[in-house]
């Protein structure tokens, strides 16, 4: 018989918020999954969360082996900075800064022997980039975080994570 993989198996279970500040780090929650595209009508009473200007909705529970399998969207897992903190959606996307007065540009070669490429370079900070790795994969994004980070021109690596703010208890201060 054959041992049945986790669903998630390929994504690493913690992820560092930020290279620059290396003790916080993203934990997968338990039971919950994001789908990443058209949300499939069985699901529609699992959603807890959607971001919609992304097409993405968070779910309770566990995907099964034919909904891995569907290429019309793509599934990952859920993560929090806390136990109880807002969930946390991996988008695939990592935002890069390269030493002061470095234009991100000049470093497309470094970053595709890391198996990245640039896909937008902001006008107001030309010393960073947002790059996706060149399988367009999020799990093989967020797996090959360290690679961006031993570049010796990179100074700090985040992964894009989609939140929502929490929601607070008690009176509003």
């Amino acid at each position: 018989m054959m041992e049945k993989l986790h669903p998630f198996s390929k994504f690493p279970e913690r992820i560092h918020a930020s290279s620059e500040r290396p003790h916080l780090l993203y934990h997968q929650v338990p039971e919950h999954f994001a789908i990443h595209g058209p949300l499939p009508v069985q699901l529609t009473e699992s959603v807890l969360l959607r971001f919609y200007d992304q097409s993405i909705a968070v779910c309770q529970g566990m995907p099964d082996q034919e909904l891995m399998q569907t290429k019309s969207m793509a599934i990952t897992p859920v993560y929090s900075l806390e136990p109880d903190g807002p969930f946390a959606v991996p988008t695939g996307r990592i935002f890069v800064r390269f030493k002061e007065g470095m234009k991100a540009e000049s470093q497309n070669q470094a970053l595709a022997s890391t198996g990245y490429t640039i896909t937008d370079i902001p006008l107001y900070a030309p010393q960073t980039a947002w790059v996706c790795h060149q399988s367009k994969d999020v799990a093989s994004a967020l797996t090959n975080l360290s690679g961006l980070e031993k570049l010796s021109d990179v100074v700090n690596v985040e992964p894009q994570m989609l939140t929502k703010p929490a929601r607070r208890s008690g009176p509003s201060a």
